[in-house]
């Protein structure tokens, strides 16, 4: 309601049609309007299906059983480095994926694939507006809630909702059937995901990635997110990263982790764009 609410608003409708005549503005905003109310009925599903807190005690007990990260002398020599992200829309965070899974296949990376739980990943025609781009530089996009899920998948979804554990389950599958050498992802929702999905799998390297502001600024308050993410801070195979020295402060203070918790890793750019 709220999605619709905006895009129908006099402002917007006024905007809409001063783009008619320029048809790339058009379809620019054709996708983020798809992506906008996709992702709107995405969240209310998610948190629909977890109106509780999960327990600590059944989430201590998941996190004391988990195996050891791969050794990093058993990675193979093709793993694959898998980028995570929830869609490929018109937001920050997609770009600076693809321009990391561009880079590290011009660096000599063999195997980098990008993972998207969204439909969008079918095609820039559907809201995935990098997904030209990665398909220009030949990475491979899959989706991640393709298949069934593993034996764990009843256990998931009791402990943290349908949606959540759905999600896990299946990139728990994933990685295990790949044996990814990096696991790296982006915004909240993928980070706790393929976290949890990459410890239980035993990925060697895990990166999780957050944005700007901790997300119950944003509206994503799904009770698991802040004990999860306490919980992954605590593993080995994890690193917690953030684009700015605000936003990471943000986290911490949510958290109520140590401020040298999370590393900060500023946002790349291509010169060339700019000469552009």
């Amino acid at each position: 309601m709220l999605a619709k609410s905006l895009l129908n608003a006099p402002g917007t409708r006024a905007l809409l049609k001063r783009v008619q005549a320029n048809a790339f503005a058009k379809r620019l905003v054709d996708r983020t309007a798809d992506v906008v109310l996709g992702n709107v009925r995405n969240y209310r599903l998610i948190l629909q299906s977890a109106a509780n807190s999960p327990d600590e005690s059944a989430l201590d007990a998941l996190f004391s059983t988990l195996p050891s990260p791969r050794p990093v002398a058993d990675i193979r020599s093709d793993a694959p480095v898998m980028l995570v992200i929830d869609d490929l829309g018109s937001g920050g965070a997609q770009r600076q994926l693809a321009l990391t899974a561009r880079l590290l296949r011009d660096s000599g990376i063999k195997g980098v694939c990008v993972v998207c739980r969204s439909a969008s990943v079918e095609s820039a025609d559907r809201g995935g507006f990098v997904r030209s781009e990665l398909d220009q530089s030949g990475i491979a996009v899959v989706k991640s809630n393709g298949g069934r899920a593993g034996p764990q998948a009843a256990m998931l979804e009791q402990l943290l909702g349908h949606a959540m554990g759905y999600d896990v389950a299946r990139l728990q599958k994933l990685f295990e059937y790949t044996k990814p050498a990096v696991v790296h992802a982006f915004l909240d929702w993928p980070n706790i995901t393929a976290g949890l999905a990459g410890v239980l799998a035993g990925v060697p390297r895990i990166v999780l990635s957050g944005r700007n502001q901790a997300p119950h600024r944003l509206g994503l308050t799904h009770p698991a997110l802040s004990p999860l993410y306490r919980k992954l801070s605590r593993c080995q195979a994890i690193r917690l990263t953030n684009n700015s020295a605000a936003g990471a402060r943000d986290y911490c203070e949510w958290l109520g982790l140590p401020e040298d918790t999370i590393e900060v890793i500023p946002n790349g750019f291509e010169p060339r764009s700019i000469d552009e």
